[in-house]
C-alpha cells in the first residue's frame, strides 16, 4: 500500500512541476538571462515541495510500552515475558503553493507497532515432539493519507515558520498470530489476522524549514500527529 502512495506521489509531482514551468511561461517572462527580469521573491519562484521524514513519540506506543513493565510483575498475568516494538514512523509530503503565505497538499504517514509475549502455562508439542510454550503476537499498522493545509508566516525567508492543519482516511490494520496450532486456527476462525478498521484521522503541527543547500531544504514540525515530532529533508522544484 506505501508503494502505491508513493507512485501516486511521484506522479503528482511530475503533474506540479510541468503545471509550475507553465504557468512560468505564460507570465511572457524572457528565457534570455541575458535580459533584465524583475526580482521574484523566494516563496514565488517555487510551486512544488516534496518532503520526507521521520518522527518519534507516539500515544499508541506509550501506552504498549507502559505495559511491558507492568504486566511481568502481575501474578495474574495469562501473558508473559512481553515485548514491544515498533518500525519507525515515516512521511511523505506533497506541498502545492498557491500564493506565498498559502499552500495545499498531501500528507501521508505510515506506522507499525507490534506486541509479543508467552501464554502463561500453556505448552504444545510441535512437529519434532519437542514442548513447546505458546506464543502469541498482535501487530497494528497504519497508514494515513491526509489534504494539508499549510499557512507559512514568513514565505520569503530563508528560515521559514508555518502552521499546517490536515485532515483525511486512516487505515487501522490489526494481525494476531500464534505458534501454536490450535490457537492459530481459532485465530483464523474469528477473522482478526485481517482486520481493518477504517477511520477519519487528522493533524496539526508547527514547523521550521530553512535551505541548507540550493532547493534543499530541513524542516522540522511538533504538534499533534502520528508523530509528535517529525523531521527530515525537503526538495523545492
Amino acid at each position: 500500500m506505501q508503494k502505491v502512495f508513493v507512485i501516486a506521489m511521484i506522479c503528482c509531482a511530475s503533474f506540479f512541476c510541468s503545471t509550475a514551468k507553465a504557468q512560468t511561461t505564460s507570465t511572457g517572462q524572457s528565457v534570455n538571462p541575458s535580459e533584465n527580469q524583475t526580482e521574484v521573491a523566494p516563496g514565488d519562484q517555487n510551486f512544488l515541495t516534496v518532503a520526507y521524514g521521520f518522527g518519534r513519540g507516539n500515544l499508541i506506543y506509550a501506552v504498549l510500552k507502559s505495559l511491558e513493565s507492568t504486566i511481568p510483575p502481575d501474578p495474574n498475568a495469562e501473558l508473559i515475558n512481553v515485548n514491544v516494538s515498533k518500525s519507525p514512523i515515516s512521511f511523505f509530503k506533497v506541498e502545492y503553493r498557491l500564493k506565498p503565505r498559502h499552500s495545499l497538499g498531501l500528507n501521508i504517514a505510515h506506522n507499525t507497532f507490534s506486541i509479543n509475549g508467552d501464554v502463561k502455562d500453556s505448552f504444545f508439542y510441535n512437529d519434532f515432539g519437542s514442548i513447546v510454550q505458546t506464543s502469541v503476537g498482535v501487530k497494528y499498522s497504519s497508514t494515513s493519507c491526509n489534504i494539508r493545509y499549510n499557512y507559512f508566516f514568513n514565505p520569503d525567508d530563508k528560515l521559514q515558520c508555518y502552521i499546517g492543519v490536515s485532515m483525511g482516511i486512516r487505515g487501522n490494520n490489526i494481525s494476531v498470530n500464534s505458534n501454536n496450532p490450535f490457537f492459530g486456527k481459532n485465530i483464523n476462525g474469528l477473522g482478526l489476522t485481517l482486520a481493518s478498521v477504517p477511520s477519519i484521522g487528522g493533524d496539526f503541527t508547527f514547523g521550521l524549514r530553512g535551505d541548507i543547500y540550493k532547493s534543499l531544504m530541513l524542516f522540522g514540525e511538533v504538534g499533534a500527529a502520528k508523530a509528535i515530532i517529525q523531521g527530515g529533508l525537503a526538495y523545492r522544484f
